[in-house]
């Protein structure tokens, strides 16, 4: 028998409540953290399109802040989602989720000091020998700076690491081996109906756990050898090297997050059309061709480096096209036919929900486009790549969040969000996010390089454009977060007396 708070409402167990707390501080600061990132994006964007209205220097500072924490926050956040709709089926540890939450807000304030207080411009992928060339961009940066924002960066990925690991541990026990864990039965044609076998979202959250543990590993060692390199200068890396476990923990961190999407999506569209999304042996072989496509298709971003064997050039266009049908064919395709006439009511989950499936299956094609040798030669470090990875990062990624926002909050705090407002603000997000990305593909195609401070002459009226749509999309966005926040304070003090029991 569980114990229950005396304060608590009657019959929701203490664990539920611990859960539900810590679930809803992490949307709560996460929801401020993502709308800053995403504000400082615009600014951006309205600095290219006045001629490079920023100093480069701050330009770059801010590129690195927003680059840096829109790889890292979403998957932090949808990790705690995809946690707080599977405990009630794994036996996940709540106690490790508040450690992960302490790690990323160290990791957070580190950043900042880096970048704000000493300067730092490198960006998320800190190329050796970027973070020890004390002079930075021309004297910007020096080795506190860099360090600070190296070690944020590590606390970010241990935080992630332990999720990880948290997550295998718990679905190895559940389902009494890896093997099992990976439906390895459906693929065998063996299922035992005695036993407990994972469903989509389980699966989903087993592979991306093990991706993410190669990719913290990968990521831990690169920042290690960073860090060492600051402090001797006379160790020296190689920088072949260096690039390629860079790029795979980077492709790796921002590939899972669209995946830990898809396990959110097995929860949640279900409930809506009211049809199960049942484990079968083309998920299971679909999710177990990802495991494996994931780790390879990371050298689509080698193609441009002229010392790399040419069996990269092959083996990056292999995996990054196989990349595209595990999840075409299974998630997307599935999740419309989930849908198809199943009389499913629009509320503001289930649209966004689905509209991160439009964004997750184009900007998938925009990135697979890019992977070919021959037309990467053209658009490598254009605005067509971060229109593919902002199609399926914040039209994808950050959809699925919301949507996942909306369908747990009454199910946290008993209370709904409005319905109204997030139609609404759906409409305006779709509208201006599809506008900002959209301009980046057609100033990427015509040759618009990416990072750079000022839009290229004559191309200055797509960044008008795309700023317009950002300045709609994040109109939509604070109204998400102001009606989550209205929501939360309800109940958030204190949460076991406010909280109602859902019928």
């Amino acid at each position: 028998m569980i114990a229950e708070d005396a304060n608590a409402p009657l019959g929701i167990p203490v664990e539920e409540l611990r859960a539900r707390r810590i679930t809803l501080i992490w949307l709560f600061s996460g929801g401020f953290v993502l709308f800053a990132l995403a504000a400082l994006g615009g600014l951006m964007r309205l600095a290219q399109a006045l001629g490079g209205a920023l100093d480069p220097q701050l330009f770059y500072e801010v590129l690195t802040i927003h680059g840096t924490g829109m790889v890292a926050i979403p998957l932090a956040i949808e990790a705690v989602i995809l946690w707080y709709l599977l405990k009630p089926v794994l036996p996940l540890n709540t106690a490790l989720l508040k450690l992960e939450y302490f790690l990323v807000a160290m990791g957070v304030m580190l950043i900042l000091l880096g970048v704000v207080g000493g300067n730092y411009a490198g960006a998320w992928t800190f190329l050796y020998p970027l973070p020890a060339n004390r002079n930075g961009a021309g004297g910007a940066w020096n080795a506190l700076g860099a360090s600070a924002f190296l070690i944020g960066l590590a606390l970010i990925v241990v935080a992630i690491l332990l999720w990880c690991l948290d997550f295998l541990r718990a679905s190895i026990t559940k389902y009494g081996g890896l093997g099992s864990a990976l439906a390895f039965d459906y693929i065998r044609g063996d299922v035992d109906p005695a036993r407990d076998h994972p469903d989509p979202s389980v699966l989903a959250g087993t592979v991306v756990a093990i991706l993410g543990v190669t990719g913290c590993l990968a990521g831990a060692l690169i920042v290690g050898l960073s860090l060492a390199n600051i402090a001797f200068p006379a160790l020296r890396l190689d920088p072949l090297f260096a690039k390629n476990v860079t790029y795979y923990t980077g492709h790796t961190i921002a590939n899972i997050q669209i995946y830990v999407a898809a396990g959110i999506a097995y929860s949640v569209l279900p409930v809506y059309s009211k049809r199960p999304w049942h484990t079968n042996r083309i998920i299971a072989l679909a999710w177990l061709a990802t495991l494996a496509i994931v780790m390879l298709a990371f050298f689509h971003h080698l193609y441009e480096d002229f010392a790399q064997p040419q069996s990269v050039q092959y083996i990056g266009e292999i995996a990054s096209y196989a990349a595209a049908i595990p999840p075409l064919t299974v998630t997307i395709f599935g999740g419309v036919l989930l849908v198809y006439r199943s009389g499913i009511r629009w509320t503001a989950a289930p649209l966004f929900t689905f509209a991160g499936l439009a964004g997750w299956a184009i900007g998938g094609l925009g990135a697979v486009i890019d992977s070919t040798p021959m037309v990467n030669q053209y658009f490598h470090n254009t605005l067509w790549v971060p229109a593919h990875f902002h199609t399926y990062m914040a039209l994808g990624v950050i959809f699925f969040i919301i949507g996942a926002v909306y369908h747990l909050m009454p199910r946290i705090t008993g209370i709904a969000m409005s319905e109204r407002t997030g139609r609404l603000a759906a409409i305006l997000l779709i509208a201006g996010g599809w506008t900002v990305v959209l301009c980046w593909f057609a100033a990427g195609a015509l040759g618009n390089p990416r990072r750079y401070v000022m839009a290229l002459p004559g191309l200055e009226w797509l960044a008008w454009i795309g700023f317009i749509g950002a300045v709609v999309a994040l109109t939509g966005a604070l109204m998400v977060l102001r009606d989550f926040v209205s929501t939360a304070m309800e109940i958030m003090d204190p949460i076991p007396r406010r909280t109602k029991k859902l019928a």
